[in-house]
């Protein structure tokens, strides 16, 4: 649907804080109304009870332990009761990602249907109402920085979706998950592992050599480092990045969210687990980065070594 640039909002500037409590009325109908042209095209030749709308409310009702998200007389009336209806907006955020899950699952085994537009208007309504998460791949993640999400944590999840960074991307989708639960403790954890997946792929994609269940983040620093993924020259500038990568995130999470809480239960602050979320992606974009980037060099040397013995 086409986002029309109308007279009483042009010119009005986008809230630069974002709220994480409610959802508006007018952008709930605007999800309702998103959803409702999502489904259109698989729902209009079989009925609103059946297809994606039925798969949408049994998958929710299932997961609530009920047996109906709402009342009315088929299972379009009422997702479209529930979205309008819930005060707990995070059930409104788990129908938008269903919705969005069962559009990819049809469009990879049809080819029929494309969820791109759907997420474009979906970010833009978020942001318009100064409500703070977005859709990224199919997935809601909360935003606390617009700068910090556009220049960091996009990319990284761009990097992120190469086939070899797998189960880093699954770790740091559910980091941002536990984030937007407030369960930070575990949200810290996510981000650690995410990190530690990542350093193990690159050092076996370049053959160095490490201990898969021993060696923790810290160890496989030191391994990238000692190896050249930063080259010589670039040691003393990369110091302090150095500095943070080996005790910014590992050592937030081992004091903050690593461990056991024992008698008395830790109480990690929002804004540290925020803080880890954000690290964490910057470090994953300058690995992926600097290993693509010692790729590149190699193939070059090896190429002028070949064209030189020719």
């Amino acid at each position: 649907m086409t986002v029309w640039d109308i007279y009483s909002k042009r010119g009005k500037k986008m809230p630069d804080v974002y709220q994480f409590e409610s959802l508006p009325g007018p952008l709930r109908v605007q999800i309702l109304r998103i959803i409702r042209n999502m489904f259109t095209s698989w729902d209009s030749t079989i009925g609103p009870s059946t297809g994606m709308y039925s798969t949408l409310h049994e998958t929710l009702a299932q997961e609530y332990g009920l047996l109906a998200l709402a009342n009315g007389k088929n299972d379009m009336s009422r997702v479209e009761k529930f979205l309008l209806e819930t005060t707990d907006i995070e059930r409104v955020l788990d129908a938008i990602e269903i919705s969005l899950r069962l559009l990819d699952h049809y469009q990879m085994s049809d080819g029929l249907l494309d969820a791109t537009e759907a997420i474009k208007e979906l970010n833009h309504r978020f942001r318009e109402h100064g409500v703070g998460y977005q859709i990224e791949s199919s997935t809601v993640i909360r935003v606390d920085s617009t700068y910090i999400h556009k220049k960091v944590v996009r990319p990284a999840l761009s990097v992120l979706r190469a086939p070899h960074y797998k189960n880093a991307e699954r770790e740091y989708r559910k980091a941002h998950e536990h984030f937007r639960h407030r369960r930070y403790g575990e949200s810290n954890a996510g981000c650690l592992q995410a990190l530690e997946s990542i350093l193990k792929v690159i050092c076996h994609r370049r053959g160095w050599q490490f201990d898969h269940g021993k060696d923790t983040a810290s160890r496989l620093i030191e391994i990238v480092f000692r190896e050249g993924l930063i080259p010589d020259y670039l040691q003393s500038q990369f110091a302090a990045l150095r500095s943070v990568l080996e005790s910014g995130v590992p050592t937030i999470r081992n004091r903050a969210g690593g461990h056991g809480a024992g008698v008395n239960p830790r109480d990690v602050p929002e804004h540290l687990a925020s803080y880890t979320l954000h690290l964490t992606a910057a470090s994953i974009l300058f690995l992926a980065e600097s290993e693509a980037a010692l790729q590149t060099a190699a193939s070059a040397t090896c190429r002028m070594t070949t064209s030189q013995s020719s």
